[in-house]
């Protein structure tokens, strides 16, 4: 089938039946720029997207695409922010490093061996690393200054509340909050105080927030997970390094377990890109992009089951209009 037949079919299935399209964009640090990728893939496919939920850095590329649906202008604005001013943050900027690229050196391993120290007790004397400014300050310059129902495509955020233990969805309110919320990454952020709850980073309780597109109305949900690799570990510094293994572990065996409830799972192969190796971006959003589509004929699949009889006639009496 010539590709233009193609998209135009797509499009046609899914506003025939009247399927409400929500995309559950998970988080993952900067492999969540490969949401860019499957999100420019389902826009050249003409693919509609109705509703948007995100967890961290899935709140902020959707929030950006539910402003401004186009993945390139996306993509652009991301770029720009790096070129300009790179993660912007000295933790994050010492966190994307591997250990592999102090060694070598005795000077730069003692370095390395001092800031995790001083990195795990202070993690443990305040509530995070930076202050609330260093997550703002970008959000500021990604996202419009707006409330969440401003946006072209409904949008929720989802964050966890810390005071009562759930993941909660923001869908109102001031965009740039709530996705600081549900960006808020545990022990480097510190949390959202929002009427006398906390709230931090949405990973832990709603990695893919599959469960909020249903509660928006979304009748098909296309879920984008990025889990991170589960690599072999044998040795643990402290005990902070040990809850940390077990909370990625905990994370990563939720998230799996939380996609049955999607319709059609994109599962781009991020998983050994470092959560905050931002200077990857290009790779993230090329596997992005090859996710989405090996995933294209699926969705389709799921799309033209739903399609009524009345839809059906309705496509015949375009085609013989089109004929005339």
């Amino acid at each position: 089938m010539p590709e233009c037949q193609h998209r135009r079919t797509t499009f046609q299935d899914a506003r025939d039946c009247q399927v409400k399209i929500g995309i559950a964009l998970g988080g993952g640090g900067a492999r969540g720029i490969a949401h860019i990728g499957v999100l420019k893939t389902l826009e050249a496919q003409n693919i509609p997207i109705d509703i948007i939920c995100g967890t961290s850095m899935g709140s902020v590329i959707g929030a950006m695409y539910a402003f401004d649906p186009h993945a390139a202008h996306v993509e652009k604005k991301i770029k720009d922010y790096y070129t300009q001013h790179g993660i912007g943050s000295g933790w994050l900027n010492f966190l994307s490093k591997e250990e592999d690229e102090f060694k070598g050196s005795f000077l730069m391993e003692m370095s390395y061996f001092v800031r995790k120290k001083y990195m795990a007790l202070a993690a443990l004397r305040r509530a995070g690393l930076e202050n609330a400014e260093a997550l703002r300050r970008p959000l500021e310059k990604l996202l419009p200054d707006c409330n969440i129902e401003d946006l072209r495509i409904p949008f929720a955020a989802v964050a966890t509340n810390l005071t009562e233990g759930t993941d909660e969805a923001f869908a109102e309110g001031s965009l740039i909050d709530a996705v600081y919320a549900s960006s808020a990454i545990e022990g480097i952020f510190p949390p959202l105080a929002r009427n006398g709850r906390l709230y931090s980073d949405g990973g832990p309780t709603a990695n893919t927030p599959i469960e909020a597109c249903r509660q928006m109305g979304a009748d098909l949900v296309i879920a984008v997970f990025l889990p991170a690799t589960l690599k072999r570990e044998e040795k643990f510094a402290n005990g902070l390094e040990v809850i940390l293994r077990v909370d990625l572990i905990a994370s990563v065996k939720l998230g799996r377990t939380l996609l049955d409830q999607a319709d059609i799972v994109i599962c781009p192969e991020v998983g050994d890109i470092h959560w905050a190796a931002f200077k990857k971006l290009d790779d993230c959003i090329d596997l992005g992009l090859r996710a989405a589509e090996k995933a294209l004929p699926e969705i389709i699949a799921k799309l033209k089951p739903r399609r009524s009889p009345f839809s059906r006639l309705r496509q015949y009496i375009r085609a013989k209009l089109s004929q005339d």
